[in-house]
């Protein structure tokens, strides 16, 4: 057995120590990063965000799916670069941008069971360091709100 269906087994494993056969939280944070031109990205590398990012949140959630109670949540983190744009991430910002398109698919067809499906980012309006660490804003920009 390797892969996602190890991992299941790892998690049915555990919740039975705890006396449990189910769980109600799903956190799909899901992380590599690797900042690399367009020009330059190998199919490796690609492959390496994308398996992380995309394919891993995908088939992770779908197997544990049977263990997870009805009117569970889940909840996928993605980034801010889905909707700023900084040189070396046209491939962790599209893997970003998957999940967040995934997440609005799984909120329609987990709704039958009452499973909740949400995404949560970066707001850069409250973070301003942080789109400044990314070349966005000057540091000396003030973006709060009154």
């Amino acid at each position: 057995m390797r892969g996602f269906d190890a991992f299941v087994a790892e998690v049915r494993n555990t919740l039975r120590s705890w006396a449990r056969e189910r769980f109600d939280y799903l956190v799909n944070n899901a992380g590599n990063y690797r900042e690399i031109n367009f020009v330059n990205v190998s199919e490796a590398d690609f492959d390496a965000v994308v398996n992380v990012h995309f394919k891993g949140v995908f088939f992770l959630t779908q197997k544990l799916l049977p263990l997870m109670n009805d009117g569970g949540r889940i909840v996928n983190i993605s980034t801010g670069l889905t909707r700023f744009t900084v040189p070396g991430n046209s491939v962790y910002a599209p893997a970003k941008g998957a999940i967040e398109v995934l997440t609005h698919y799984l909120a329609k067809e987990l709704a039958p069971r009452r499973i909740t499906a949400n995404v949560a980012a970066l707001d850069l309006s409250k973070q301003t360091s942080a789109a400044a660490w990314c070349g966005t804003i000057p540091k000396s920009t003030n973006t709060s709100r009154q």
